[in-house]
């Protein structure tokens, strides 16, 4: 099985050159791998960095760079330094993290390597990292088979150096000769193993050596499964631990060909963060109801007659009722003199009559 200690993870400063005049600093992880390469293993090397580096999601660690250390000659791996270390140091140090949250961010990264034909061959609590908001992101892609096929000249046994050995699908142990290497169902295996962790804080077999985990992985021994009342101080909601259970025993389906894979597991997933949201707005429901039960104060009476404005009337209607003879009658007698009566009454109705017209021109 493969050692605890092939790696060392150490901070530094990497300036970067965003172009000629203005580089800028930012924090790294360079991560050396303890072990060496021949050059057909550097070759493999190569290339698996390759495919890490193309990679862009964001749940996979962007790799920026590799290199050998110039007096061991062990492979450095180039990475942003993430402040919140592993999946298992974060949970560990913070029980009451969002585990759900968690557990669905790796299952976004995880399903987004297997939609692009890849295999991550050691998803575990250990290859996850937290970044600074919170975010689960996947590392160390392809470096099983690296580590792997550099140390299988040491030893032939078919089980071995395979991964970390609580992680490993049933297939990987038992029927090696049939199932050799790690495939997108020996991945499930292990996430669920992963999710296994996150909920409990436990390692999986913990209270095991690698060799007696190996044994009970082929024995089809699996962890044993926590109670709600176990961990309600860290997942209050028993319907998202109940189906994240679930989906542990999923995982851990002993035929790899009838195991759930990362399609169904995120579908199932996105139900059960529909179901958060749900929950939310539910809890919002309830402090709404809580306020309704406070009497409003009552508004003053209003009446129940409807008072409609005035019809629309037509403004030339109402000049020809102003401008009438009466009217002019009015107006005329009122002068003093009579003698130019008729010619004041025809200038009068003249000019209302022209007034008329000219609102009829403007108001039509």
């Amino acid at each position: 099985m493969l050692s605890l200690c092939l790696f060392s993870v150490f901070l530094g400063m990497k300036r970067i050159n965003i172009n000629i005049f203005y580089p800028t600093k930012r924090a790294i992880a360079i991560k050396r791998l303890r072990f060496y390469m021949k050059e057909d293993i550097v070759m493999l090397f190569e290339k698996e960095i390759s495919v890490w580096s193309n990679l862009r999601h964001k749940n996979i660690v962007p790799l920026l760079g590799f290199a050998f250390d110039s007096e061991s000659g062990y492979p450095l791996l180039i990475s942003d330094w993430m402040d919140n270390g592993s999946a298992w140091d974060y949970v560990t140090k913070n029980p009451k993290c969002d585990v759900f949250q968690l557990v669905h961010d790796i299952a976004r990264g995880l399903s987004y390597l297997h939609d692009n034909r890849l295999v991550h061959s050691d998803i575990k609590t250990d290859n996850v990292l937290i970044s600074s908001d919170g975010v689960a992101m996947l590392c160390d892609f392809g470096m099983t088979r690296v580590i792997t096929s550099s140390m299988s000249y040491k030893t032939s046994s078919s089980g071995g150096n395979k991964g970390t050995s609580r992680y490993l699908a049933y297939e990987l142990v038992a029927l090696a000769d049939k199932y050799p290497i790690h495939t997108k169902a020996s991945d499930v295996w292990a996430f669920g193993m992963t999710v296994y962790e996150l909920l409990t804080c436990q390692r999986a077999y913990g209270d095991r050596n690698e060799v007696q985990t190996s044994f009970a992985i082929y024995k089809r021994e699996l962890p044993s499964l926590p109670t709600f009342d176990q961990i309600s101080h860290r997942i209050t909601d028993g319907h998202i631990f109940q189906k994240l259970v679930e989906i542990c025993v999923s995982c851990w389906e002993h035929n790899p060909e009838q195991r759930i894979d990362m399609i169904a597991i995120l579908y199932h997933l996105s139900l059960l963060s529909n179901h958060c949201s749900s929950s939310n707005i539910s809890a919002l429901s309830d402090v709404q109801t809580d306020l309704a039960l406070v009497e409003p104060e009552i508004p003053p009476e209003i009446p129940t007659e409807m008072v409609l404005p005035p019809e629309e009337t037509d403004p030339v209607e109402d000049l020809r009722e102003i401008v009438t003879k009466a009217n002019i009658d009015d107006l005329t007698a009122s002068q003093e003199w009579k003698k130019g009566r008729r010619l004041i009454e025809k200038s009068l109705r003249k000019f209302a009559l022209d007034f008329v017209s000219d609102a009829q021109k403007r108001w039509r």
